[in-house]
């Protein structure tokens, strides 16, 4: 910002060089050629230019104590104080932090050994605190001021407890390759679990339908059923699920599946056809449905 003397004496130039927006630049080092233009164009429309006036302040002297207090009281950051009241900078604060309580800014940082007694916990303490940071989501640095112990040492133990939990924490420097290892571990692990759910719907559905059909009193184990039954629920689910899969579920080989299938096949043609009046006489040179002939 420029004084009410320095922006005087470059309007003046101005005029004196023939309205020179380079000349004045040149000799003076300052300002832009917008500035310029803009203080000529208050000097000739007020015949002076403004003179200085005093900025007035963003924050007030109670915003100010208020950030310094929150800041002391819960043994925050400045990035976490900043973020909690929504002003000002990290660096604003520092400043009225040393205008206001400059000793924040001034910790001892002295040994355990020293002047404090060496604060030691079970394993069983260690896991409690972690998992009040994980399940609580209590905010570090207040469980880390409650137990008197660094935000490093409680980043281990919450560390120790997700791999004793089977969970693998999130590594920044972690290998690409090894990440990539991970992934298609993963991927794996989600692939077999949908073979699972997959297959436990398979089976809920043939008991299902195997209930359904057969219509047997007490439960139903789907191997134990004889071929003709479990033919009967396979060719009811064929339309939602692979013959393949079907077969494996009833521990039943294709070729005797099959041989059922057009034993059942024919007995249902010769119903239908017993039903309707029509009659079959057997020849000896045909196999199969083939074998039999309208009379």
């Amino acid at each position: 910002m420029y004084t009410f003397e320095e922006r005087t004496k470059a309007v003046e130039l101005y005029i004196q060089s023939g309205y020179s927006e380079g000349t004045v630049i040149r000799t003076l080092g300052y300002p832009s050629p917008t500035a310029l233009r803009n203080w000529y164009k208050e000097y000739l429309s007020m015949g002076s230019l403004h003179t200085d006036s005093a900025p007035k302040p963003r924050y007030t002297q109670e915003q100010k104590v208020a950030a310094v207090e929150y800041y002391a009281a819960n043994h925050a950051t400045l990035t976490q104080t900043c973020r909690a009241l929504g002003y000002p900078t990290r660096y604003v604060l520092r400043r009225w932090i040393l205008e206001i309580c400059p000793e924040l800014l001034k910790k001892q940082r002295t040994s355990c050994a020293k002047d404090k007694h060496l604060v030691r916990y079970t394993q069983a303490e260690k896991q409690k605190v972690a998992e009040a940071m994980l399940l609580h989501g209590i905010p570090d640095y207040k469980v880390a001021a409650q137990y008197g112990v660094s935000r490093a040492a409680l980043y281990n133990w919450k560390q120790r407890l997700l791999r004793r939990n089977g969970v693998v924490p999130m590594n920044k420097k972690a290998d690409p390759i090894e990440q990539s290892r991970v992934k298609e571990s993963l991927e794996a692990e989600i692939a077999d679990l949908q073979q699972q759910i997959h297959r436990l719907q398979m089976e809920r559905d043939a008991l299902e339908k195997a209930a359904e059909l057969l219509k047997k009193a007490g439960g139903i184990n789907l191997i134990h059923l004889e071929n003709p039954e479990k033919a009967e629920v396979i060719d009811a689910l064929r339309p939602v699920y692979r013959l393949k899969e079907l077969l494996q579920l009833f521990q039943i080989s294709k070729s005797s599946y099959f041989i059922v299938f057009m034993q059942l096949r024919r007995t249902s043609i010769r119903n239908c056809a017993v039903k309707s009046g029509v009659f079959f006489k057997k020849t000896h040179h045909a196999m199969g449905i083939a074998g039999f002939i309208l009379v």
